[in-house]
């Protein structure tokens, strides 16, 4: 037996015309096998976003009979790294929390949208958590950089921030005929300063202002980064942040713009490869020229905030009542191939389908072992594109109060803190905030995302010890659930280290609110009386994909076939675009619907030639 693999959120897909060829020849093809079950003629493996959308597709389509269309997932639950967590808090039933992805965007993840819309879940905007931002502005409160409070205003002007910023570098009203306006974000460094001449030259020309002009933009865009290169350099092999350096900007800067990584996301994209960064922001800015929107959650009657898992668990219900069937608590342990014929050990039990699609991460499939069939014949040019994903850790934690002070005591009902000493970042909209009466602030009370980094070394060090605070599996989500009173001492000190960071963080804030040192100190004796999350920064559970830059000249699009010959696909949204989004797994899935199983554009409200262009990604 070999060691077991974890099922996330990762799907299948497929790129070319003669896959879809070769898969039409084979169909049917794979003899029988003695004590092989071969009543499922499809398999899904991994009931993430990717594996029950690919199943709903392929059960819908009218290509399979009920009951030939199978999914298996090693949980007991769907969504993969979608987690959502209900009922932990008996004391509000409501409640729910995703310790994993959590939110989309309305323009930029235009499958996610759909989806919610053809299956009719209510969204709302996701920084407007009780009403009082219903622009759905995003506003940055501050931040705490090399030990220093930074209120929104300060932030202005890169004067007295402590980074040595070098002159031709600095903003704010005090530094005229500073090239900046503002503090450097991932998109000055991509199309503003310094930009890529494939980007900025596009925007400047008004390329991006009608859809038409859009799209052709980004096949155009597409195209010319494959083979762009910069002081000789191809994209493909230079991270956005070695792009900046070359062009110029000062370590200080780049200091700043990685401490203070505004999304707790600009540090990933960063690394990620310019022709990746091109492509994806050529996509968002086509997106945009068709309508405007931002973050949205699904949420409940009463506002509250529903699960990210909403959608896919009546997408699921779709699926079973058109005749698929799923199975839970069944792991995948081994691929091995028989001719031209997969055979997948799930379970303890041997399965032939014709087609596989497995909803996996890389992380997962590395586990498979290089004595599996599957890696020995995989293509050396497929492994060279999965050793250019990087498995990228998160790790995040809501704090329950009994009084919701970010709004009572700051009145910050939404926005967000970052802090470089740290890696964290607060989110003062995510979690729960409920009050008997809004306007008066009577009987607040909530859970604040208090934490959301990546692996610092403090938490790697600090693991979490106690048995009750994890899911009991420990080939789960690593669930983080801690109740004081009710969890070790190690667990609680754990909790009460990240309470006291955020106190220490916010101090100068709450001088700034009008409290005295005494109130403040009255606040922060007042712990968090439970805490809920998500730990993506195991050897259990990886978060989700980065495209690091790479010598491979391959396209990683067209790797999502891993063995030619077998109708075998995988793909997460390290295969799709955008990596680290649940869209990136759907794009993925449909591609291998459209380009293997040769399904037609899906009866969502998806822009055209939005499904055209990412079935062009060869």
């Amino acid at each position: 037996m070999l060691r077991p693999v974890i099922l996330c959120l990762l799907l299948v897909a497929v790129s070319s015309e003669t896959w879809k060829v070769e898969f039409n020849n084979n169909a049917g093809s794979c003899p029988a096998h003695k004590n092989v079950d071969q009543s499922c003629k499809a398999i899904v493996v991994g009931a993430g976003p990717g594996g029950v959308y690919s199943a709903w597709r392929l059960q819908t389509s009218g290509k399979y009979g009920r009951g030939e269309v199978c999914i298996f997932e090693r949980n007991n639950r769907v969504g993969g790294r979608v987690n959502s967590v209900r009922g932990f808090f008996p004391e509000h039933p409501k409640w729910t929390f995703d310790v994993g992805a959590y939110r989309f965007h309305t323009v930029f993840h235009p499958m996610v949208t759909a989806l919610h819309e053809h299956f009719q879940v209510p969204i709302r905007c996701y920084k407007n958590p009780i009403g009082l931002n219903p622009e759905c502005s995003s506003v940055l409160r501050g931040a705490y950089l090399r030990g220093q409070w930074h209120n929104a205003d300060e932030l202005k002007t890169s004067d007295g921030l402590g980074y040595n910023i070098d002159a031709d570098e600095r903003w704010g009203p005090e530094n005229s005929g500073a090239p900046r306006t503002g503090h450097p974000r991932t998109y000055d460094y991509l199309f503003g300063n310094p930009g890529l001449p494939e980007l900025a030259s596009r925007l400047a020309s008004g390329a991006f202002d009608t859809p038409a002009t859009a799209w052709q933009a980004v096949d155009d865009i597409s195209r010319e980064v494959q083979t762009a290169t910069f002081q000789g350099i191809p994209y493909s092999q230079l991270s956005l942040a070695e792009y900046a350096s070359l062009n110029g900007v000062s370590d200080e800067a780049l200091h700043f713009f990685f401490d203070a990584d505004w999304e707790t996301g600009e540090t990933a994209l960063s690394r990620q490869s310019l022709e990746y960064l091109a492509i994806e922001y050529a996509r968002y800015f086509a997106l945009l020229s068709e309508k405007s929107g931002d973050m949205h959650i699904a949420v409940t009657e009463d506002d509250l905030p529903a699960g990210y898992d909403t959608y896919l668990m009546k997408m699921l219900d779709a699926f079973t009542t058109a005749g698929g069937r799923v199975y839970f608590n069944n792991q995948l342990t081994d691929i091995e191939i028989e001719g031209n014929c997969p055979i997948l050990e799930i379970g303890g039990h041997y399965y032939k389908p014709e087609s596989a699609v497995l909803n996996m991460p890389s992380w997962d499939l590395m586990q498979l072992g290089r004595w599996s069939s599957f890696w020995q014949r995989s293509s050396p040019e497929f492994l060279a594109s999965l050793g250019s994903l990087e498995n990228y850790p998160l790790f995040k934690v809501y704090l329950a109060y009994n009084d919701a002070w970010w709004y009572t005591k700051l009145n910050w009902d939404n926005g967000r803190v970052k802090t470089s000493k740290w890696t964290t970042q607060m989110r003062f909209h995510d979690g729960v905030t409920e009050c008997d009466n809004v306007a008066q602030k009577i009987n607040c009370r909530g859970a604040l995302l208090a934490t959301y980094m990546t692996d610092d070394g403090w938490w790697n060090n600090m693991r979490w010890a106690d048995s009750n605070t994890k899911e009991a599996d420990p080939w789960s989500t690593q669930v983080i659930k801690f109740r004081r009173g009710q969890s070790s001492a190690q667990t609680e000190y754990f909790i009460d280290q990240i309470h006291q960071r955020v106190f220490e963080t916010l101090h100068d804030a709450f001088l700034e609110a009008g409290l005295t040192e005494a109130e403040i100190n009255t606040l922060q004796a007042q712990k968090p009386y439970a805490a809920i999350g998500g730990d993506w920064a195991n050897q259990y559970a990886s978060a989700v994909h980065i495209r690091q830059p790479s010598n491979n000249e391959v396209n990683w699009f067209s790797q999502q076939k891993p063995i030619q010959g077998v109708n075998l696909f995988l793909a997460n949204e390290g295969f799709g675009m955008p990596t680290a989004w649940s869209e990136g797994s759907l794009v993925a899935a449909e591609r291998v619907m459209a380009q293997h199983f040769g399904l037609p554009m899906p009866a969502i409200n998806i822009p055209r030639q939005y499904w055209e262009t990412f079935q062009k990604w060869d």
